[in-house]
């Protein structure tokens, strides 16, 4: 019985720390999302404006040829996908 309300009253903390951490998360969020300094949030975490500090390949040289990225279809796609892939100019 004794290790029953042990196992049971881990579990209670257990559980109140995870909705604890998962509401200052939701805040977290939100916050960011109000951060005028940012579009959507989506740059937090970044601390300077160069290139080396953020994850992208930078240099002409690592670009698609022409602007243009190939794309591989299958003919078991979704028939709207395939014909949104030709309207876009992706297959010819």
């Amino acid at each position: 019985m004794k290790t029953c309300l042990f196992l049971a009253g881990l579990l209670a903390v257990s559980l109140a720390e995870i909705i604890q951490l998962i509401a200052q998360h939701q805040i977290e969020a939100r916050l960011a999302m109000l951060t005028p300094d940012l579009y959507d949030g989506d740059m937090a975490g970044i601390d300077g404006p160069f290139d080396s500090e953020r994850y992208a390949i930078v240099g002409n040289h690592y670009r698609w040829p022409n602007a243009r990225v190939p794309r591989v279809t299958s003919s078991h796609s979704h028939p709207i996908l395939q014909k949104r892939t030709h309207t876009w100019g992706g297959l010819k």
